[in-house]
C-alpha cells in the first residue's frame, strides 16, 4: 500500500509522461505531482488535467483504492 507524502500542481521543468494515460507532456505543462512511498521506496508521478478530472468524476471515494492505479490504467 502506498502512502502519499505530498500532492500539488506544478509547471513542469522538463518533459514528463502522465501516470494515468502515459501521454508525453512537454516542459512548461501544468500537471499534478504526487510524491509517495511504497514498500520503503520513494517515488514521484505526474498526472495530466484530463486524468485528474476523470478520477474526480468517475471514482467513488468510498471504494478501496489500496493498490492505486498502475502506469497507464486510465
Amino acid at each position: 500500500m502506498s502512502t502519499v507524502l505530498s500532492q500539488k500542481y506544478v509547471n513542469t521543468r522538463k518533459d514528463h509522461n502522465c501516470w494515468g494515460c502515459t501521454q508525453l507532456y512537454p516542459a512548461g505543462t501544468k500537471m499534478g505531482l504526487v510524491n509517495a512511498v511504497d514498500m520503503g521506496k520513494a517515488y514521484s508521478c505526474y498526472w495530466c488535467d484530463v486524468c485528474d478530472a476523470y478520477i474526480l468524476e468517475n471514482v467513488d471515494p468510498r471504494d478501496s483504492l489500496e493498490d492505486g492505479w498502475s502506469y497507464g490504467d486510465i
